[in-house]
């Protein structure tokens, strides 16, 4: 099974792949075998996977 890798402040999808851990202090979550959103593009929000506002990641 995938792992998606997270922001711990924004929520925003960092990396994937099936490795076990990614950088320091992301949080890991468990995804489907097809999953391959683009990373830096898409934020967990009440557990969905919803793009990135483009205004509020341009502060």
């Amino acid at each position: 099974m995938k792992k998606s890798f997270r922001d711990p402040s924004t929520n925003i999808l960092k990396s994937w792949g099936f490795t076990e851990e990614n950088q320091t202090g992301d949080i890991k979550r468990e995804e489907a075998d097809d999953f391959d959103l683009e990373p830096g593009k898409w934020q967990l929000i009440d557990s969905q996977w919803v793009p990135v506002d483009p205004a509020s990641s341009a502060e």
